[in-house]
């Protein structure tokens, strides 16, 4: 529970008293004010709100689900079983995907990435090639491309690493110049 709070004025209040008021854990209290008390910030949702939601949440969210929900809480040691499991756990996702895809509603995420969809569509952009190898984009918001020019040259630095690699040879001497290069370098 103390997990989860997301508001960090009623965390901190309930952080100060936590497993303090009865004996039984108390002592449990205090090794938990010692070890994990003071880096609230690393494991606290109220501190990671603005961050999103990551792979771990996720990955944790399946596994519950897996144990509690299809194996009632018990442990598997025959890979047999386990598979078996996985797969009746994926057939299930996928009929719960054909459903929200048959009953037209999408989750707020699908929403953002179709709005930010229709809004590239939309944007005036100006593309203009220089050479071979590069293009020069503006931006809508910032009308200086260095980002841009930086990010093609990372490329072209992947793609000569990729070729010395790809032949076994020693490293071209555009690999080199393109890696010696400082990043500011105009």
């Amino acid at each position: 529970m103390l997990q989860t709070i997301s508001s960090d004025t009623e965390f901190k209040k309930i952080l100060n008293q936590f497993m303090m008021n009865d004996p039984e854990t108390k002592d449990f209290g205090v090794y938990f004010e010692r070890m994990y008390a003071n880096r609230a910030t690393l494991w606290a949702y109220c501190y990671r709100k603005g961050l999103g939601v990551n792979c771990n949440m996720h990955l944790e969210s399946m596994h519950k689900t897996i144990k509690y929900h299809y194996l009632n809480g018990c442990k598997i040691g025959r890979l047999d079983k386990s598979i078996m499991t996985i797969r009746r756990f994926t057939r299930d996702k996928k009929v719960e995907r054909m459903i929200k895809l048959t009953k037209g509603k999408s989750t707020t995420r699908i929403q953002e990435i179709k709005k930010r969809h229709v809004t590239s569509i939309s944007l005036n952009l100006k593309i203009s090639k220089n050479d071979a190898k590069s293009w020069n984009v503006d931006s809508e918001h910032t009308p200086n491309s260095d980002h841009l020019k930086e990010a093609i040259k990372k490329i072209d630095a992947l793609n000569a690493f990729i070729d010395a690699t790809t032949k076994q040879s020693a490293p071209s001497k555009e690999f080199i110049k393109i890696n010696n290069d400082p990043p500011n370098k105009k």
